[in-house]
């Protein structure tokens, strides 16, 4: 027993300084260390643990783990807290649903999001300019701008001349820039043409040469706004005589003529000079014009050897007077007018004479009542002046009948009224028209009714039925109508009459149950 425990002990000493040679080593050992391997698995509200082992000195490490998949998040979880800008990060979060922990998420900025741009300056032919971007998004203000190159000018291909080039002097033509909004030019020069001499055949002859003496011909420069000219000298043509003798100037009536030999060359000289004795006049009638009334006439006679003439006066015949003509007769209160003229062809000589007023003379008028009164009268008889306005009538009176005028007739006939005028002599008989009878009350009769005629006036037509009607319809457009109705018999809404009245005038009708 005494040997097993002291057998124990040894062991037990010995493992000891096993242990304390290992410890010693594994602190002196470079370890190399296999791979962790999962201990005890972490899960969404407790770490884990994984170890690993040195396979030199078999030392084992231990460390602890979390495991952010072993979280279970569902998208309704996740909420934004503040939106991501273009510039700023935003944030938000997300619960666990198995643990409710909550992940705290940051969402990067969306960095800007710039549009197609606007030229905000644009690019000239020498200057560069500007293209503008802006962030369209949301709550976004920010922009950014470009460079556009310069265009470089756009010649035309027409030139402006400023400076025509002449035959001496150069000119200058100007080009423009097509560019929108250039107003840049530039300019060549334009050699100087040179004279262009007109040829042979349009030269002008300044002087001409004669047979005596040189003459001189110009050339003119046919450049446009050229004005030099040069001149060139024409030899003298010398005489060239004719061959035969030549009437130089024909005798007339009043000058004697002569012959000689004469100078081709149109000098006016002549060689051997013999007069031509003159000749005798030949007159004939060249021209005449007859005698007027009051204007002379004449023959012109002219000689045909030397075309010399005279004329031969012819005295006026006088106005040959046609009757005198009335063209306005005479009236008591003023002169008539007569009329004769001049029956030559040709002649509007004209005379008048006044014709003498005629003696004043009193007609007698009778003034027929027609059915009336004048002056409590059937007949009123009245002297008037011939010839003169009628002035005041007199006005008759019929009970019920309106007064509408004196006539001629007793029907028709023609209306006189103040201006009129009496005539001349002899006896007038005038009648009264009249319009009625009015009617009765304020409703209508057939009788009434069958006295209407189409084209009188309102009032015309409620003066024959005795009242006023009733507006039930109006209409104004390019003509306007209007309908009244008045009743037949008191009370009786089926008795009645409906007139219609364009622009005024009665035109239309319709009637039911109206009493005799």
């Amino acid at each position: 027993m005494k040997k097993l425990k002291w057998k124990l002990t040894i062991v037990f000493i010995l493992s000891l300084y096993l242990v304390n040679i290992i410890n010693v080593m594994a602190d002196d050992c470079v370890h190399e260390w296999g791979e962790w391997y999962v201990g005890e698995t972490a899960t969404c509200s407790q770490d884990g643990k994984q170890f690993r082992t040195c396979s030199l000195c078999n030392k084992q490490e231990t460390q602890t783990y979390s495991d952010p998949d072993a979280h279970v998040y569902y998208s309704y979880s996740e909420k934004t807290t503040v939106q991501a800008t273009c510039t700023t990060d935003g944030t938000g979060t997300k619960t666990c649903a198995k643990c409710s922990h909550v992940t705290y998420l940051v969402y990067e900025a969306l960095g800007h999001s710039w549009n197609s741009g606007n030229v905000t300056t644009a690019a000239g032919c020498e200057t560069t300019g500007v293209r503008t971007y802006t962030c369209y998004r949301s709550g976004c203000t920010e922009t950014k701008t470009e460079s556009i190159p310069a265009t470089g000018h756009d010649w035309s291909d027409y030139e402006r001349i400023t400076k025509a080039a002449t035959c001496t002097a150069t000119g200058v033509k100007e080009y423009s820039c097509y560019n929108t909004g250039c107003d840049k030019k530039k300019t060549e020069i334009i050699p100087a043409t040179g004279h262009r001499w007109a040829d042979e055949w349009y030269a002008k002859v300044t002087k001409k040469a004669t047979c005596t003496t040189a003459g001189s011909k110009e050339y003119s420069c046919y450049n446009t706004d050229c004005d030099e000219k040069k001149t060139e000298v024409i030899p003298a043509t010398g005489h060239n005589w004719s061959d035969e003798r030549r009437v130089i100037k024909e005798a007339t009536c009043t000058e004697s003529g002569y012959s000689g030999y004469v100078c081709l060359n149109y000098c006016g000289e002549i060689k051997d000079k013999q007069d031509i004795a003159k000749l005798q006049h030949d007159w004939e009638l060249i021209d005449e014009k007859e005698a007027k009334c009051k204007k002379a006439g004449y023959n012109y006679y002219e000689c045909v050897v030397c075309n010399e003439g005279y004329e031969e006066t012819i005295k006026e015949k006088g106005h040959k007077w046609s009757k005198w003509k009335e063209v306005k007769s005479s009236t008591p209160y003023k002169e008539g007018l007569q009329k004769k003229h001049c029956k030559r062809d040709g002649c509007s000589a004209k005379k008048t004479k006044a014709i003498p007023k005629l003696k004043k003379k009193k007609c007698k008028v009778k003034f027929y009542g027609n059915g009336g009164t004048v002056k409590n009268k059937s007949v009123y008889a009245k002297k008037y002046w011939g010839m003169k306005d009628y002035g005041k009538l007199p006005t008759p009176k019929r009970e019920g009948y309106k007064f509408l005028g004196w006539y001629t007739k007793k029907s028709g006939g023609k209306k006189i009224n103040t201006k009129s005028e009496v005539p001349y002599g002899g006896s007038i008989k005038l009648y009264a028209h009249w319009f009625g009878p009015k009617g009765e009350g304020s409703t209508i009769t057939k009788s009434e009714f069958k006295r209407l005629k189409f084209d009188m006036t309102y009032s015309e037509v409620c003066y024959l039925i005795g009242g006023k009607g009733t507006l039930t319809y109006s209409y104004y457009g390019t003509s306007t109508y209007k309908t009244y109705v008045w009743d037949g018999l008191d009370g009786y809404p089926w008795s009645y009459a409906r007139l219609s009245f364009k622009d005024g005038y009665y035109y239309q009708y319709y009637y039911y149950g109206l009493r005799d």
